[in-house]
């Protein structure tokens, strides 16, 4: 996204979407109202969410109206989020803003403190190491699938949003190389350039076919 000041003179209504960058809305005056949720509101928390898109970080408030985040992020297509930073890959230059409208194809990565899962609903699973090129982020950590499967092909049989855990990111901001650590991190699958599954080759990734049961793990 640009980060460039609108300017005086030009209406605050929102930011101009450059590419596949993000769209931000200034709110003003009285809130849009909430989508109809299927989960009682008294069971809505807040938790704070790190957003990795094409060319800045944005970090914020996310309402749960999900047990888990991945349940959320493939549940809708774009995500409010209130108390914003956003921070620019390419100089480092931070914006401030009230509340920030998030589309799921701009969204590359994703961030987020607990809470964790229901144990319930934890499936057996094994940890398979890979490493996967996501923009401008390069991922190494564990994609869950079933014991005996062929956890990158098993991909295209998962929704959008995929965890992964014990993650750690490289990347460059502001000229700078950054290596960050994530106990659990959700991948927009659409958005990998290439994953490999340790000890082989890099796969260039093709598009998804039918979304199906997501056997990941429950701790997003």
């Amino acid at each position: 996204m640009s980060l460039a000041d609108p300017g005086p003179n030009t209406p605050r209504s929102g930011f101009e979407r450059v590419g596949r960058s993000l769209r931000l809305v200034l709110r003003r005056g009285e809130p849009a109202p909430a989508e109809p949720s299927t989960v009682d509101s008294e069971s809505n928390r807040d938790i704070e969410f790190v957003a990795f898109a094409d060319d800045c970080l944005v970090t914020g408030m996310l309402t749960m109206s999900t047990e888990r985040l991945t349940d959320l992020l493939n549940t809708h297509d774009e995500y409010s989020l209130v108390n914003v930073q956003v921070s620019s890959l390419a100089d480092g230059r931070e914006l401030d803003v009230p509340e920030v409208t998030l589309l799921r194809d701009d969204l590359l990565l994703a961030q987020a403190a607990e809470p964790r899962g229901n144990v319930a609903r934890r499936r057996m699973t094994r940890k398979y190491g890979i490493a996967a090129q996501v923009g401008p982020y390069l991922l190494r950590g564990h994609l869950h699938a079933l014991p005996g499967s062929d956890a990158v092909s098993s991909l295209a049989r998962r929704k959008t949003m995929v965890p992964l855990t014990d993650v750690w990111v490289d990347f460059v901001a502001a000229g700078e190389p950054q290596h960050r650590h994530m106990s659990t991190a959700i991948v927009n699958q659409d958005r990998i350039e290439w994953i490999v599954e340790d000890g082989g080759e890099p796969v260039v990734f093709r598009p998804r076919g039918v979304d199906g049961d997501d056997p990941g793990p429950e701790s997003a």
